[in-house]
């Protein structure tokens, strides 16, 4: 893997950089937060920890968050239908 510092970046904000890529390449090739941080040796909640300043999110969601999701899509649709007149032809 190769990290891509910027010339001119501080000591600092080189080494938040470097772990954005990190963080991010592990993501994207464990597929899984829960993957990539046993690929990094942290546990889950470590890794979430350090992705949260870096703006990154899992690629996969939790069964939870999907049936969430899917609850929420199918409450929209319920609302779309009671509240448009339906057609009369």
């Amino acid at each position: 893997m190769i990290v891509v510092i910027p010339d001119g970046t501080g000591f600092w904000e080189a080494m938040r950089e470097f772990e954005r890529q990190i963080l991010a390449a592990a993501l994207h090739e464990h597929g899984s937060a829960s993957a990539a941080a046993r690929a990094l040796g942290l546990a889950r909640t470590q890794l979430h920890d350090k992705m949260r300043p870096h703006g990154l999110h899992s690629p996969v969601q939790s069964r939870f968050a999907r049936r969430g999701l899917v609850l929420l899509e199918h409450q929209a649709e319920k609302s779309e239908k009671r509240h448009c007149p339906s057609q009369r032809g």
